[in-house]
């Protein structure tokens, strides 16, 4: 038996042998290839990193340091080839290859067909990320770049540190400091705020960078880069190198990598060497396992994360708020519970431990009757969830019957609980086709045990058409697998209208985006034109296809505008109605207003400009146009003002003439007829004639009286208008006229008359050079002109105007009589037109034509028609003697003294007895006494208290049939017009000579 035992024993013991050596065989074999020394920061933690995914598959791993930090000679490269090579050549054969850094990746590179032939190759550390990517091509050769994070590390001092306003980086001439300080400056354009500086050991002994780091000002940071070797040759190693510098600097120093961590660096977004290895090992565990390398890409996107050190970040005032939410930070103060986590940890852990045995016993007695109970609520909330559900929730057997319906699905189907239950939908009327498709649906489900989905329309109780996202569910048991299916319909009729909806949105968008009249535009932050709208086309005359990728300075008509316009964008973040002029295809200048905002990405960088361009030329010219609008509005503005100066002069101007003329007329009467004063009273009499007709033609001119047509003679128009202008042009300019007497009268208005000569002749010395020349006036017969042309064939006779100026150029001589066409500049000519000259001929029945040659002078011809017969003379004169008188009794009103007593004088001696008021008011007063008492009211319109209208309706109010007769020197509140209106008789105009106020009181006397 004893035999028997020790047989079994040693039998045992070999098939344990036995499994040992072919586990042996089994163990897979990874040769690690390392670029620095043991001692170097990085080495351990890669290794670590690696461990820790092989370890637990007992992959062993063997390490060789290439010691290339301190030594890259090529002798020590060759000497670390011959060594590898002797030692692998002695070794058992490896299944995979794992180099770190960058030195170590192009050694295995340059020696794969020779040392490592065969091995796949897993890399990780290398700085170089085009390398890295490069090994794509190579089916044997993947791995992890290590990519330092440098614009993120930047970004979180400035959060960290928001006072800083300059980084300086700390480096040394190797390869890989040299190329991080390359980033460093490239990365520091997208801070333009910010200085960027370095103090470089190529330049600088260690002491001399000491001197430079304390000298170092409050608001700045240091970035270490890479400090192991100065200018004088020390080296140190990294905890040295970094043990001086923390020591020397007075702000916080950050780091990209790992090491250096609780050692007085203060953190960065930074390169972990653990997960550098880790990851590696990760992808060498795929290949082992059987996994093709050459499927497995190069990881670009380097495993780096936040850490900081708190004693760091305290000491320097940071502000841990701001901190990254996955940011690891290190010697943070530990809590009392964090010191003794374990002990408190043991006792709560016993104390719950007892806790649960305690509660275990009490609810073992009572877990049946919980369990029973639970699962009565669990029915109870199922049917409670779905009876206030909004969905419609329906349960079917394998015969498609209904064995549960919620309320949901009752009022979508329309139809009482009792014809639902244990029914199949066709019994329920449901359209033949969807009974198929939701028995097909259902019988899938009792098949396979997998959900179903369908969408579809379903016609509601109140005929609404509704779309219903329709879910079926199995519900299993322990045993019979699907015993019954769940149906979920939920209504999204409203979500497919929103869809809808926004695919029209859509549609309008892309619609105004292809129709817009403004050219809308993307473009990068460069002026790449990214996205340009087709009414560029319209606007610039380019294509689409002809703009997208050009730049967009391009189409700048200054250059400059472009950089003026993206300051002012990145200033305020918008420009609106930013002013530019862009070039189109041709040429042509097109001064636009420019709307644009700035797209930034999540980190609030800008990506794009987006806005839009609208073309302005027609608005600028219709500006233009309208400033010569402004202009002429404010000269017709002018000649309104004028107007009404003339009309305040002409009422005071009027009520001067009156006492003048109605005295002079007096006087006449008394005096001789052949005497020498009569002579000159008569003078006086004409004068003052004159004098009230040309109040009347200024009147008349301020369009402050009505036209009148009249019959008159031209000739002494034109020597009046003459001697008028003779006082205004210059004297150097010759007047010479040419008047024929035997030219018969016209129908007309003599002060339309005067303005067309005033105009004619202002024209033409505007137009005469150096105000050196020759105004020609002319008035002769024309004959019967109306043959040739439109007028009608009638006696004419031709005033015509000429000068010896510049003449018109052809182009505007046939825009000549336009309205507002002018050749002047603001501030020059009547304001009248020739428009208003064309218009004045054609109103007396005449015509108008010019004549004109640049440099040649202007020749204006006007024909008028002649009257056929010569107008009646008057029957009789003022001082004839013969005027009508009576014994009426008049009531004479005017708030002017001289006036009114001359009046009163001139109606006694024409018989009258007469009662003179000086103020409306007391002749109302006086009139309310006895109104029979007055046969005629002669008042005068504008005076102060009452006005003479005012006065002549209180009296027709008070006795209707009461005559009155109305005088004024001018006022814009009376007319002939409104005088009828009111009811009054007569309406004369100051000055009024003895014959008219003599007739006028007659006729209405009279009724007439």
């Amino acid at each position: 038996m004893q035999k028997i035992r020790v047989l079994i024993l040693v039998c045992m013991m070999v098939l344990c042998a036995i499994a040992s050596v072919r586990a042996e065989e089994t163990v897979k074999r990874v040769l690690l290839l390392n670029s620095y020394h043991p001692g170097f920061p990085t080495s351990p933690r890669i290794i670590d990193g690696i461990r820790s995914v092989f370890d637990p598959e007992k992959i062993r791993l063997h390490v060789e340091f290439m010691d290339s930090k301190r030594l890259l000679d090529p002798v020590h490269l060759e000497n670390i080839r011959r060594l590898l090579a002797h030692k692998l050549s002695k070794r058992p054969p490896y299944d995979l290859l794992i180099t770190s850094d960058d030195n170590a990746f192009n050694f295995a590179l340059a020696h794969r067909e020779t040392i490592f032939r065969g091995l796949p190759l897993v890399f990780c550390g290398v700085n170089n990320v085009n390398s890295a990517l490069s090994a794509n091509a190579s089916p044997q050769v993947t791995g992890v770049a290590e990519a330092i994070s440098m614009k993120e590390t930047l970004k979180i001092i400035l959060r960290l540190h928001p006072e800083t306003s300059g980084i300086i980086a700390v480096v040394d001439e190797t390869p890989s400091g040299q190329g991080d300080l390359r980033t460093f400056y490239t990365t520091g354009r997208h801070f333009p705020g910010l200085r960027f500086s370095e103090l470089s050991l190529t330049e600088l002994s260690f002491p001399a960078l000491a001197d430079r780091l304390r000298a170092l000002r409050p608001d700045t940071a240091v970035l270490l880069l890479s400090a192991y070797r100065d200018r004088d040759g020390t080296s140190l190693s990294f905890d040295e190198s970094l043990k001086r510098i923390v020591s020397d600097c007075p702000v916080p120093v950050y780091h990209l990598w790992e090491h250096g961590m609780g050692q007085g660096v203060a953190g960065g977004k930074i390169i972990s060497q653990y997960e550098q290895g880790r990851t590696a090992a990760t992808l060498a565990l795929e290949i082992l396992r059987g996994r093709n390398i050459a499927e497995i890409p190069v990881i670009v996107q380097s495993p780096n994360r936040y850490m900081f050190d708190y004693r760091m970040l305290r000491r320097f005032g940071a502000d841990l708020s701001k901190l990254p939410k996955d940011a690891v930070v290190i010697n943070r103060p530990v809590s009392f519970y964090q010191k003794n986590r374990g002990l408190i940890r043991s006792i709560v852990s016993v104390f719950f431990a007892l806790t649960l045995i305690i509660f275990f016993l009490i609810f073992n007695m009572v877990k049946r009757n919980r369990a029973e109970k639970a699962l009565r609520e669990s029915e109870q909330n199922f049917r409670s969830l779905s009876e206030n559900s909004h969905d419609r929730i329906i349960r079917y057997d394998r015969q498609y019957r209904c064995i549960y319906v919620n309320q949901a699905a009752i009022d979508l189907m329309g139809l009482p609980p009792d014809q639902i239950m244990m029914k199949t939908h066709r019994e329920t009327g449901v359209a033949e086709a969807l009974c198929d498709l939701w028995e097909k649906r259902i019988q899938e489900v009792f098949e396979t045990g997998e959900a179903r989905q369908e969408i579809f329309e379903f016609k509601g109780p109140r005929r609404s058409l509704l779309t219903l996202d329709w879910r079926v569910f199995p519900e299993f048991s322990d045993t019979d697998g699907v015993i019954t299916v769940l149906g979920v319909s939920r209504d999204i009729t409203a979500l497919k209208q929103a869809e809808n909806a926004l695919r029209e949105s859509e549609a309008k968008y892309r619609n105004i985006y292809e129709n817009i009249q403004d050219v809308y535009f993307e473009t990068t932050p460069e002026g790449t034109i990214a996205e340009i709208s087709p009414s560029v086309e319209n606007v610039l005359g380019y294509g689409r296809d002809e703009l997208t990728g050009r730049s967009v300075q391009e189409l700048y008509a200054v250059p400059a505008e472009w950089d003026r316009a993206v300051q002012h964008l990145m200033n305020d973040g918008k420009i609106s109605n930013h002013e530019i002029t862009l070039s189109d295809k041709d040429g042509t200048p097109h001064p636009c207003w420019v709307n644009a905002i700035i797209i930034r990405d999540s980190a609030g960088d800008p990506v794009r400009f987006s806005g839009s361009a609208r073309d302005i030329r027609r608005q600028k010219q219709a500006e233009a146009e309208k400033k010569k609008l402004e202009a002429r509005l404010r000269q017709a503005q002018k000649l309104e003002a004028l107007g009404t100066l003339a009309g305040g002069i002409a009422h005071d101007f009027n009520n001067i003439l009156f006492p003048i003329m109605g005295y002079t007329e007096m006087l006449l009467d008394d005096l001789p007829a052949e005497g020498q004063n009569a002579e000159y009273l008569r003078e006086i009499l004409n004068a003052s004639n004159r004098a009230r007709d040309l109040v009347r033609q200024i009147l008349t001119f301020s369009r402050k009286d009505d036209i009148e047509f009249r019959p008159f003679r031209v000739q002494p128009i034109i020597r009046e208008s003459l001697k008028l202008l003779r006082a205004t042009i210059p004297s150097t300019i010759e007047f010479r006229q040419h008047i024929d007497e035997s030219c018969g009268p016209v129908m007309g208005d003599p002060t339309q008359i005067h303005q067309i000569l005033m105009n004619l002749c202002t024209n033409a010395w505007h137009a005469i050079p150096d105000q050196d020349g020759c105004i020609e006036v002319s008035l002769k017969p024309a004959g019967r002109v109306g043959e040739r042309g439109h007028l009608p064939p009638e006696e004419y006779l031709c005033l015509t105007v000429s000068d010896t100026g510049h003449g018109i150029e052809r182009e505007a001589l046939e825009r000549i009589f336009d309205p507002y066409f002018t050749t002047k500049e603001i501030g020059k000519g009547t304001g009248l037109g020739l428009s208003v000259v064309h218009g004045i001929v054609r109103e007396h029945g005449g015509d108008i034509e010019v004549h004109s040659e640049p440099g040649g002078g202007t020749v204006f011809r006007i024909c008028l028609p002649v009257l056929s017969t010569p107008p009646d003379r008057p029957s009789g004169s003022a001082l004839s003697g013969d005027l009508p008188g009576g014994r009426e009794h008049i009531l004479l009103v005017d708030d002017e003294k001289q006036i009114l007593l001359m009046e009163k004088q001139m109606l006694e001696r024409l018989g009258y007895r007469v009662s003179a008021c000086g103020s409306g008011p007391e002749a109302l007063e006086a009139f309310r006494k006895d109104p029979a008492h007055y046969d005629l009211v002669v008042s005068d319109v504008t005076m102060p208290g009452m006005s003479g209208d005012g006065l002549a309706r209180e009296m027709i109010g008070i006795r209707p049939d009461i005559p009155v007769i109305l005088c004024t020197g001018f006022s814009e509140k009376i007319s002939r017009e409104k005088v009828d209106t009111l009811g009054v008789r007569g309406f004369l105009i100051k000055p009024v000579n003895r014959k008219d106020l003599a007739e006028t009181i007659r006729s209405v006397l009279a009724g007439g």
